[in-house]
């Protein structure tokens, strides 16, 4: 776009413009303006420009992967209070909001990247790449997927009237062994309550089988277990 001053009467003058929210000044260079420009009789003065680069912006959200397959799904809820971290030309950190979102403002040329700031007991499915920022660049949906590791627990006991349920007066047995199986393999031994537990659980559907001691019969077992984000099975 250009833009002229004709008419002018014999003189000095400078040049500035009025700087417009969200841009900022790339030329001229020093303090932004043109000074000292003589105009006498016939003065035809050119090459006085201005540039100007628009700001940029990125954005995204966080989301829970309640499936763990790095996708956001329908149904797939945000996650909010989650720490994000810019870095490149600028760097800064933002924390998801309510809505799951985060953004950051008045960016300048280049290229950034993106991380989050993990959180226990969290495994991370998605995250967005590097962003390069141009005059009015306005990145969005760099989103981010986190699934909560599961788990699974139970309790061995002495089935002492051998109908499969667990009743008030029947101890706990120690020193059980469980298998963990399906989508990952483990084991453990029940402790001096009849507990066991596994944890730290991926996205899957499990299998559970104890490790059966001579002059016993099984009575009860539980069945497969599907861990979804945050599954707690007991």
């Amino acid at each position: 776009m250009s833009t002229e001053f004709a008419g002018l009467k014999a003189g000095t003058y400078t040049l500035a413009e009025v700087q417009q929210l969200g841009w900022q000044q790339t030329a001229p260079g020093g303090n932004g303006t043109y000074s000292g420009i003589v105009i006498i009789s016939g003065t035809n003065a050119t090459g006085y420009d201005f540039g100007n680069f628009l700001k940029g912006k990125i954005s995204g959200y966080k989301f829970n992967d309640l499936n763990g397959n790095g996708t956001w799904d329908n149904g797939e809820p945000v996650l909010s209070g989650w720490k994000i971290n810019l870095s490149g030309p600028l760097t800064g950190s933002a924390v998801t909001d309510a809505n799951g979102y985060y953004e950051f403002t008045n960016l300048t040329v280049g290229t950034y990247s993106l991380a989050e700031v993990l959180q226990s007991g969290w495994q991370q499915t998605h995250a967005p790449g590097n962003v390069n920022v141009v005059s009015g660049t306005n990145s969005t949906h760099n989103d981010f997927g986190n699934f909560q590791l599961g788990k699974i627990s139970g309790h061995k006991y002495n089935d002492i009237n051998g109908n499969g349920t667990k009743e008030q007066n029947e101890p706990y047995l120690s020193g059980w062994k469980i298998n963990l199986g399906g989508a990952g393999q483990a084991s453990a031994v029940t402790d001096a309550n009849g507990y066991y537990e596994f944890t730290g659980l991926k996205a899957g559907t499990y299998t559970l089988a104890e490790v059966l001691q001579a002059g016993w019969q099984q009575t009860a077992a539980p069945g497969n277990v599907n861990v979804v984000s945050g599954t707690n099975s007991q």
